[in-house]
């Protein structure tokens, strides 16, 4: 099994699992941004593009205070640690993945 089918695999019983719950989560959960306006199409909804885009710009402005207090509690830790993971990321006008970054900083308290 392919990493893909199993974090696909996941997700699916991720979503049955709170759908069990009597929790309706989306039909796109977790979808980048085009292969959700490839669904919304399919549906016969079309939106802009600029729409998604004005999503994700609001959802960041809704999540900057948090982000801002997450940072404040790392960096007043005793130690910081700092870790570069490579991770695939698709990149579909080459119609293949590419290397993206996740940077974690985990802290210690004393």
């Amino acid at each position: 099994m392919r990493l893909n089918d199993r974090s696909r695999m996941s997700r699916e019983v991720h979503v049955r699992f709170w759908e069990s719950a009597g929790v309706r989560l989306p039909r796109a959960t977790h979808l980048p941004l085009h292969q959700l306006a490839r669904i919304h199409a399919r549906d016969g909804v079309c939106f802009d593009p600029s729409t998604y885009g004005g999503w994700v710009e609001h959802s960041h402005a809704l999540l900057d205070p948090l982000v801002a207090a997450l940072g404040r509690y790392t960096l007043a830790g005793v130690k910081v640690h700092a870790d570069d993971t490579p991770v695939p990321v698709l990149d579909p006008g080459r119609g293949r993945t590419k290397t993206g970054r996740l940077w974690v900083y985990p802290r210690r308290t004393p």
